[in-house]
């Protein structure tokens, strides 16, 4: 899904009536999906009801992901990396400092040995395999904001 069919298809998300949860303190979450459309829309829609509106933001590509990643974040902070490549998932190591408040779950194209071998260095909060399906991600996101769009009232990963 190019830039601007992704951009449409956020909009129609965000306007359904019901998606955010009461103001509180907004739990960003930055989710990395390199090839958008299919399974990764589902993905979007099942996340989305999880995190308050504006605290939500989608990168397509690494190069903006990273960025994203060594700027400043609100505590609590999320990422959710689908279907990495393997220099998405070298690089991902990389940003591992910035990304040390931040609890990263991890979905992987396949359980190659580089792949997991990499994905552990990543430090993750949250493991799974893109054809286990988005049940196990969703879950965890639950978890973190207490079942609907709520903050997490932890302090940082250690």
């Amino acid at each position: 899904m190019p830039g601007r069919e992704l951009g449409m298809f956020l909009g129609r998300l965000l306007k359904k009536p019901g998606l955010w949860g009461e103001a509180g303190e907004a739990m960003n979450l930055f989710l990395y999906m390199r090839t958008p459309g299919g399974r990764e829309d589902g993905l979007l829609s099942a996340v989305a009801p999880y995190v308050s509106a504006g605290s939500l933001e989608v990168f397509t590509d690494f190069r903006s992901f990273a960025e994203r990643a060594r700027k400043p974040k609100q505590t609590p902070s999320v990422a959710v990396v689908y279907n990495p490549n393997a220099p998405d998932l070298r690089a991902l190591v990389s940003l591992r400092d910035f990304l040390r408040d931040v609890r990263v779950l991890l979905i992987l194209p396949d359980q190659d040995e580089e792949t997991i071998a990499l994905a552990h260095r990543v430090r993750p909060a949250y493991l799974a395999y893109v054809d286990d399906g988005i049940s196990g991600v969703v879950s965890v996101l639950k978890r973190l904001t207490g079942g609907g769009a709520r903050a997490v009232t932890r302090g940082p990963r250690r």
